[in-house]
């Protein structure tokens, strides 16, 4: 008898959390999927820099969507990270291309959230003739983003796009 109880108590947990639009209480909206068509119009520079190691690589990019598949992304521009290890492939030269369109599967990564500012900050210049270089290189002078502007960030893995078209 008590472990029929226990079973019945254990059921009607889970059946009182779950939604009736199928959504679970406690998925938070920012572990959600995007699948986005978009196009990179800037990139981090200087992460390549970084990857030098036999760990985690990473690339980061400024996307501007043009069209949500899946999910919904907040605003024009979102954070892209490609995560990938150094045994898979960075992504292609031709990402930056601005006559194409790429479609991303994405998956949401509050942790790296971050203002156009803060992607854009490198430490400033402090003895003449040092060289500041800036963090954050556009593709083109004509892409106008606010610098205040918040970028959800997401996180790409390889074999997760490809050319929209």
């Amino acid at each position: 008898m008590t472990k029929k109880y226990l079973v019945f108590v254990v059921v009607a947990l889970l059946i009182s959390c779950i939604k009736p639009t199928g959504e679970i209480y406690g998925v938070r909206p920012e572990t959600q999927s995007l699948e986005a068509v978009g196009t990179v119009v800037a990139y981090d520079q200087l992460a390549p820099l970084t990857n030098i190691t036999w760990v985690l690589q990473s690339q980061v990019f400024l996307v501007r969507i043009s069209k949500s598949i899946k999910g919904r992304a907040k605003g024009p521009y979102i954070k892209l990270v490609y995560k990938y290890a150094p045994n898979d492939s960075p992504l292609p030269q031709n990402i930056l291309d601005g006559n194409i369109q790429w479609r991303f599967i994405l998956k949401r990564d509050i942790s790296c959230d971050s203002s156009l500012r803060e992607m854009k900050a490198v430490k400033s210049q402090t003895k003449e003739g040092e060289i500041a270089i800036p963090r954050l290189k556009f593709r083109s002078e004509t892409e106008m983003v606010e610098d205040g502007v918040s970028l959800p960030c997401y996180v790409l893995k390889p074999g997760k796009y490809r050319i929209e078209k």
